[in-house]
């Protein structure tokens, strides 16, 4: 990737204010239509097709959200609370591998997501965190 693209990359990713700029200023540049899309698709899907009831009550969870945070305001952040990532913006601090379950309401979650998790908990803790 050339320096443009990285740094419009980078932009895309951490600046709301650049998003809207960029897409204002070049709504037909492919690389950008492609960025800006793959930025705000999980939002407009949560804000779409979830009630404001679920997003206010952020009924949304990242189990394993190491440093995968983002700006999205309706996610619940699970992590281990000795993960070597920072613990700012954590809401739940709890262990895969205590096997104990997961301190969320039953059937209260609308969404849990995790992203490069699974495969470093045992078989016994992925079971029980499904």
């Amino acid at each position: 990737m050339n320096k443009t693209k990285f740094i419009l990359s980078l932009i895309i990713k951490h600046s709301k204010f650049g998003r809207k700029l960029l897409g204002f200023l070049f709504p037909h540049n492919p690389f950008i239509k492609k960025k800006l899309m793959e930025k705000e698709y999980l939002e407009k899907y949560i804000r779409n097709y979830y009630s404001n009831e679920s997003i206010k009550e952020r009924k949304f969870y990242n189990l394993g959200a190491g440093s995968q945070r983002s700006n999205f305001d309706f996610w619940t952040y699970i992590d281990l609370e000795s993960s070597k990532y920072s613990k700012k913006g954590i809401d739940i601090f709890y262990d895969l591998e205590s096997l104990s379950t997961i301190p969320i309401e039953d059937n209260y979650a609308e969404v849990v997501f995790n992203s490069f998790v699974i495969e470093h908990i045992s078989v016994d803790a992925t079971k029980k965190s499904l």
